[in-house]
């Protein structure tokens, strides 16, 4: 992964959450830079996203989609988060044709569902009933990964990339 995303292993961030304390309504897995993305509220990364009902789990490459005020997870603003993601499919544009811009996570109990969909740039669906063998799956995290590299090198050198807020960065 760390090969495909274009940087050091000791750069890699693999981690996952099904809440804390109470169980989340939208389990997530992450890969990808920890410098960029030092927390799952900050910065693009590959995140497999499971559905409320089980039903689907989609491969997304998304970006942080949430803040943390002390209390608990706000969302940031939808509108600021989908035109951030249509950068992102404009810089992979090449590598997406079947690739989905839109996910559905049927989010009832909470905000997040609906921040992690504006957050989403691409994404590959998962049914439950008809998964991908082991290798397709290492293939499409691997294929993720590079189009999240391209994101990370567009984002470091594009001046047309969105930025993070000062008080962020």
């Amino acid at each position: 992964l760390a090969k495909n995303l274009g940087i050091p292993l000791d750069d890699l961030i693999i981690e996952g959450r099904d809440g804390t304390g109470p169980k989340t309504e939208v389990p997530w897995f992450r890969f990808g830079s920890k410098s960029r993305s030092p927390s799952a509220t900050i910065g693009w990364y590959c995140v497999y996203l499971f559905d409320t009902a089980g039903e689907f789990c989609f491969l997304c490459l998304g970006r942080g989609s949430t803040e943390w005020n002390g209390v608990e997870f706000r969302p940031r603003d939808h509108e600021d988060l989908r035109s951030q993601a249509a950068w992102v499919r404009e810089v992979v544009a090449d590598a997406i044709e079947d690739m989905e811009s839109t996910i559905s996570l049927n989010s009832r109990r909470s905000n997040l569902g609906p921040s992690y969909e504006a957050g989403t740039a691409v994404a590959l669906a998962y049914n439950h009933a008809n998964l991908p063998n082991e290798q397709k799956l290492r293939s499409d995290a691997l294929r993720l990964a590079s189009l999240l590299g391209r994101v990370y090198v567009s984002e470091a050198s594009s001046p047309n990339a969105p930025r993070l807020a000062s008080e962020v960065r």
